[in-house]
């Protein structure tokens, strides 16, 4: 007879030789006993913890003839049938490759006949969750009302993925990890029974590697017996699994902890050098630290932790090596560094930081991550990411807004309610998914570029006469100058109200000589300034008084109430230019808010000044005229975002946090 694998020969045959799911073998037992079985169940629960194994059981002991206590009796014909896989009543069906609602049809035309040996007709569907959903709806029927002799058993490891519908028919029962000990045990009655000569610790070592499943602790069982013969030891182990011993990972935590970082690095590369993988060998260190960890704040808590005898009395004896808070810097970097090993092509390298950031006490911050791709990002001229938006770049800083969460965009590149940067990730876990969530936003930045280019273009077809183009309020200043001003110094607050002696020969203006021009110089300032502040001029703005050559406005904006607002500077420098021009004459132009102006005794003051009716009623025009389009919140809605229930907010660029007005 052909050689049979251990995991195949050792199969469980009745429900008491399980091992591990006393839960589930128990409730299958007094149901079949108290004659209240089920007509559909569903076993999940991990790789290699006896799903598949139960299912052919309880198909046993549901047709099995004889008289004894004990079923499935595996002595019966019906019984030797379906332990041979021959048996026409139970039917195994794989629904990985069987998956079709084609399948599910045959399947429910096949259900109508009896079985044709025994008591039952079972049917067995493996890995259920790769059914498609046209395959599940067509089930559903059957399922919950099949004929009186058909059972439906249905495995899967990914219950997440099985409909609600389909949950709700079936007996659920999940199959739970098995203990280390539990899968040690079984290995240790296998190698008796074959005469195989192993160790309590190897084999606590295969049953730790076979992460609590039974089939797989009998495979590496199986290929250790090949490589090794009847003797096996852990080297044996993990010279075929590629690990690394509990001792090789005692002696790097402990080098690191003394300080012994040439001699850690040697070993590592050592390692390295004898076809050890990293990322595994990072794995197997966090779980290290994690038991040095629990000894460390639970002493007594010997059954939590996965590490032989005579290496948890070591790390007992070198209790003081670690700290509890420097070990979770070393589960935390560590752990880092193993998320970064999936984005990289150079794993060792992460490895070696780490263990020279460990030896060196340079523990991670809290909340500190890593921003895999970021290199990239920056060789791509996308902004630096730390927190900071740099106004003086076009685009990137709005980009680096963006992604830094500084705040509403706006369409100049700066930032509103700019915060204090982009929220760390926790753990360095932010990798090749901050990448593309980092793609995600530039390619939303572009999209709004592109529809505020749009709007642009709108307002600059329909915004005044034929020919005139208007700037916009939306447009990024770096990229698309507005008209050049020069800068203007500002008095401190203390001294812009006082009076300025004219530096010049020529004698002080007079409040009528300022007044007849202030019509002409405020119809061309209206013309140069921004759109969203020529409000400020148009009914809001009024000649004050003239002192020396000092020619002083106010205005009654509440959203520009501060001394000498610096977000004016353009008005002021405007103003300045075109009194000059039509006074011929330099003079200093201060455009003050009601609240802040004070009266000079020694200034000339007026009442209305000429021009002011007639600009009343010009901007009573102004306001009948239809509203530009972008300034329409509707046409924005509709045109440019194709939204009819977006909120739309008009930002100016220069106001501060809390005083923008709404649409």
């Amino acid at each position: 007879m052909a050689y049979l694998a251990l995991y195949r020969e050792w199969r469980p045959q009745t429900f008491h030789e399980l091992v591990g799911q006393e839960h589930v073998s128990r409730t299958l037992l007094n149901a079949i006993t108290y004659k209240r079985i089920a007509h559909a169940y569903l076993f999940c629960g991990p790789r290699g913890t006896g799903k598949t194994t139960t299912a052919k059981i309880l198909a046993k002991a549901l047709n099995c003839t004889s008289d004894g206590k004990i079923k499935p009796c595996n002595q019966c014909a019906n019984c030797q049938a379906i332990n041979s896989g021959a048996s026409h009543d139970v039917l195994e069906i794989d629904a990985a490759s069987n998956r079709g609602v084609d399948e599910i049809r045959e399947l429910r035309e096949q259900v109508k006949y009896a079985p044709q040996e025994g008591i039952y007709k079972v049917y067995i569907i493996d890995e259920v969750h790769m059914l498609t959903t046209e395959a599940f709806n067509a089930l559903l029927k059957t399922l919950e009302e099949p004929p009186a002799n058909v059972i439906f058993v249905l495995a899967t490891t990914e219950v997440h993925k099985i409909p609600a519908t389909i949950l709700s028919r079936c007996q659920r029962f999940d199959f739970r990890r098995l203990a280390v000990d539990e899968i040690a045990n079984r290995l240790d009655k296998i190698c008796s029974h074959h005469g195989i000569e192993a160790t309590r610790d190897t084999l606590l070592f295969i049953a730790r590697k076979a992460e609590g499943g039974m089939r797989d602790a009998l495979g590496i069982l199986d290929q250790c017996v090949s490589f090794a013969g009847q003797q096996i030891g852990t080297s044996d182990v993990t010279a075929i699994l590629g690990a690394v011993a509990d001792e090789v990972l005692f002696e790097l935590s402990q080098g690191l902890a003394e300080g012994r970082l040439s001699d850690v690095l040697l070993k590592l590369n050592e390692l390295i050098n004898r076809g050890k993988e990293v990322r595994p060998l990072t794995q197997d260190l966090i779980e290290h630290f994690r038991d040095r960890l629990i000894l460390k704040t639970v002493p007594s808590a010997e059954d939590l932790v996965d590490m032989p005898g005579d290496i948890a009395a070591q790390v007992r004896e070198k209790n003081d090596a670690y700290q509890a808070e420097e070990l979770q810097g070393c589960i935390s970097l560590l752990s880092q560094a193993e998320n970064d090993m999936k984005w990289t092509t150079h794993p060792r390298i992460l490895l070696e930081v780490a263990f020279v950031r460990i030896a060196r006490r340079e523990w991670p911050n809290r909340g500190e991550g890593t921003l895999a791709g970021s290199t990239a990002a920056a060789g791509r001229g996308a902004a630096p990411l730390n927190g900071k938006v740099n106004s003086g770049t076009p685009r990137g800083s709005a980009a680096a807004a963006a992604i830094n969460g500084a705040g509403t965009f706006a369409g100049n590149g700066t930032a509103i309610n700019s915060g204090a940067g982009m929220a760390p990730s926790l753990g360095g876990a932010a990798g090749g998914s901050s990448e593309m969530e980092l793609r995600a936003l530039r390619r939303r930045i572009e999209s709004l570029e592109a529809k505020l280019r749009d709007l642009q273009q709108a307002v600059e077809n329909s915004g005044g006469p034929k020919g005139e183009s208007k700037e916009s309020p939306f447009l990024d200043k770096q990229i698309r100058p507005a008209v050049p001003v020069r800068p203007v110094a500002f008095a401190a607050p203390e001294e812009s109200m006082t009076a300025v002696p004219s530096k010049t020969s020529e004698p002080p203006l007079s409040f009528d000589q300022v007044n007849d021009c202030w019509p002409d110089v405020l119809g061309q300032a209206v013309e140069r300034i921004s759109p969203l502040k020529r409000s400020i001029l148009r009914g809001q703005a009024r000649l004050a008084e003239v002192e020396q050559n000092r020619i002083i406005l106010v205005h009654d904006n509440p959203l520009f109430n501060q001394t000498n607002d610096p977000r004016l500077a353009d008005v002021t420098t405007v103003l300045k230019e075109e009194f000059s021009k039509a006074l011929d004459r330099p003079v200093i132009v201060v455009l003050s808010h009601e609240s802040q102006w004070k009266p000079s005794p020694a200034a000339q003051r007026g009442g209305i000044p000429k021009g002011e009716a007639q600009r009343e009623t010009d901007a009573a025009e102004t306001q009948a005229q239809a509203v530009p389009l972008w300034a329409d919140p509707n046409y924005i809605r509709e045109k440019v975002f194709h939204d009819p229930n977006l909120p739309i907010e008009f930002v100016d660029d220069d106001l501060e946090q809390g005083k923008r007005p709404e649409a």
